[in-house]
């Protein structure tokens, strides 16, 4: 009974010395998520179900590709209102050998904390004329919300140098076959 004892007891306790381990460096680089992103304008576009527009630019670097990166997430009760205003910490990828990153996952910063000041001075570092930017892309594209990446395509940007770009995206919801909304082709 003895020998049983301490064995159960040392197992349980490397299994808890595991567990706390794994959370602790887990919660380490989720922090690293939003520490080491680039601060973006992104706003709430539809609630049932909810999703946000995030204006970014995936330049590596070299060159302008401005972006609305639109995503289907999860939004606390507060935040989850239409046009509502989100700072979103970006972090980016790059799996294709391309001049700009193809990848980009949002992070909205009301994830990382409720605290009302710490969400103010973020939304107040973001430039007013990416906010501008975020809400004429929204004006022009009202019918198409769906997941995905919107490249801005500019005489003033990079994109025009590439015909067809490409994204890497994980899990996001398929359109509907037919893309025609109101009778036109989007």
């Amino acid at each position: 009974m003895l020998f049983l004892s301490l064995t159960i007891s040392w197992g349980i306790l490397i299994l808890l010395f595991w567990v706390l381990f794994y959370e602790y460096f887990s919660t380490i680089g989720s922090i690293d998520n939003y520490n080491m992103g680039t601060l973006n304008a992104s706003l709430v576009i539809t609630t049932k179900p909810t999703r946000i527009a995030v204006l970014t630019n995936l330049s590596m670097g070299f060159g302008k590709y401005p972006l609305v990166r639109v995503c289907k997430m999860e939004m606390p009760k507060k935040y989850n209102k239409l046009n509502q205003r989100i700072p979103s910490s970006c972090g980016y990828q790059n799996c294709e050998d391309q001049n700009f990153w193809d990848f980009v996952m949002p992070n909205p910063i009301v994830y990382a904390t409720d605290n009302e000041n710490a969400i103010n001075q973020k939304l107040s570092e973001i430039p007013s004329q990416d906010w501008i930017e975020l809400n004429n892309w929204i004006k022009v594209n009202k019918h198409n919300f769906y997941e995905g990446y919107y490249p801005i395509r500019t005489i003033e940007n990079n994109w025009n140098e590439i015909e067809n770009p490409k994204f890497n995206s994980f899990f996001e919801e398929k359109r509907p076959k037919d893309n025609r909304v109101g009778g036109r082709e989007q």
